[in-house]
């Protein structure tokens, strides 16, 4: 959320999932007076109403009567939502909007993307540039855990979250399987795509890889779509977004990662389509049905 103004904040809801787990239901965004929700199967969710988006790719929905001109891009795998939180004007042709995204998978994943000078504070940490110091609880006191900081956050006022359990070590959640999970998991970032993304763009895939490995021992997910699938597809969607490195001044653009899935043995887009659209709310298949529906 934008803790210097209060204009913005992206609420997620959770869901139970796996062995003493949950995971990521819908996502929301309230911006000024405004609330846009991205709920499993790409929709979106506008005062009840349904806006229908994966019979659309690649077209710009322009979300009705929105004071913050959001729009929504679904490219096949993620959905793109995209709202402007303020423009500057710098000359009289040339003006800058300041923009929030959030990428959102359709199922269980999301990423923000903010100004670089927006201070924030929340689950995503305070936008500073610095990677220690984001595990900050409500309050502003340092948390002494992952569990401790995550709990501080959460939005729970009649008491329906269970009690969050530690992790705990991979080895020990794993147990005999733990040597052949991390093969697993580490073997679907040796993609050429994936790999050329670590090794030009930087970005890494430890915690990328450990989250794996624990999706996978605690059984997280449906079947037809494995953790590790699920896991580089997120990995997959940040090396496609523009990011700073630490210390630069300029960002670097979105890596062409398209294809990974083949590489790796992962369901393409359309055989992740089915499966995703069956986890959330009933919707139409084509946009002939889509002009009868009713929802």
């Amino acid at each position: 959320m934008d803790c210097q103004t209060g204009g913005w904040f992206v609420y997620g809801r959770m869901t139970p999932c796996g062995e003493n787990g949950s995971c990521l239901e819908a996502v929301t965004l309230y911006i000024g007076s405004e609330s846009i929700e991205l709920q499993r199967g790409w929709l979106l969710n506008r005062y009840g109403n349904k806006i229908v988006t994966k019979n659309h790719i690649d077209e710009v929905i322009a979300i009705e009567d929105s004071a913050h001109a959001m729009t929504a891009v679904f490219d096949g795998s993620n959905l793109r939502l995209t709202a402007t939180l303020s423009e500057e004007v710098l000359s009289p042709t040339t003006t800058i909007s300041h923009k929030i995204v959030i990428d959102w998978d359709g199922y269980v994943s999301a990423q923000i993307q903010t100004p670089r000078d927006t201070r924030t504070c929340g689950m995503c940490g305070n936008n500073d540039g610095e990677r220690g110091n984001d595990l900050v609880a409500r309050g502003g006191r340092a948390a002494g855990s992952v569990e401790e900081f995550g709990d501080s956050w959460q939005v729970d006022p009649l008491g329906k979250c269970p009690e969050t359990l530690p992790v705990g070590d991979v080895g020990e959640l794993c147990g005999d399987r733990v040597e052949e999970v991390r093969r697993e998991c580490e073997d679907i970032f040796h993609s050429p795509r994936l790999t050329a993304c670590k090794d030009v763009v930087g970005h890494d895939t430890e915690h990328f890889v450990r989250s794996c490995m624990v999706d996978q021992c605690k059984g997280q997910f449906t079947p037809e779509l494995e953790p590790r699938c699920v896991v580089a597809q997120a990995y997959a969607t940040r090396c496609a977004a523009h990011f700073w490195r630490e210390g630069e001044g300029s960002p670097v653009f979105n890596w062409n990662v398209a294809g990974w899935e083949t590489e790796v043995g992962c369901p393409g887009p359309e055989e992740r389509e089915n499966v995703i659209v069956g986890t959330g709310c009933p919707q139409p298949a084509t946009l002939e049905e889509e002009a009868t529906w009713r929802f």
